[in-house]
């Protein structure tokens, strides 16, 4: 039987909701989505990164894999645009877990901001733009 990683993305995404529930007494977010879906949004990353735009290997998601270890920074993850909506198509992105676990709750398009500073497409760093 051939392992489906969407189908292992989808699962993670579920077990995230609940975490939510559990440990942050925060509602459940819905699962709008489907393994489909997943996949479509991965072809059309190209299979990287959201945020910093490195190749993701779906096999970091499987104990099997050589270089597996749990919660690996490369491993694919599905983050949420606005942390306050449900997994939909329109409101998710794939990306690596370090990404997704650095971002948790700060904002989205702070954290584009942040990037693109990082990666060096901004001349000047002003952390005062990054602070809340």
């Amino acid at each position: 039987m051939k392992k489906d990683p969407f189908k292992k993305l989808l699962n993670n995404c579920k077990s995230n909701g609940r975490h939510s529930l559990v440990y942050h007494n925060v509602e459940q977010p819905k699962l709008l989505i489907t393994a489909k879906d997943l996949q479509n949004i991965w072809e059309a990353q190209e299979g990287k990164c959201f945020w910093f735009g490195v190749t993701l290997d779906l096999g970091l998601l499987f104990k099997d894999h050589p270089d597996w270890f749990p919660v690996h920074p490369l491993a694919p993850s599905v983050d949420r645009k606005d942390d306050d909506a449900d997994y939909s198509a329109e409101n998710i992105v794939i990306c690596c877990r370090f990404a997704n676990l650095g971002r948790c709750i700060y904002p989205f398009d702070k954290t584009r901001q942040l990037v693109e500073t990082l990666k060096g497409n901004q001349q000047k760093v002003n952390l005062d733009n990054f602070l809340q």
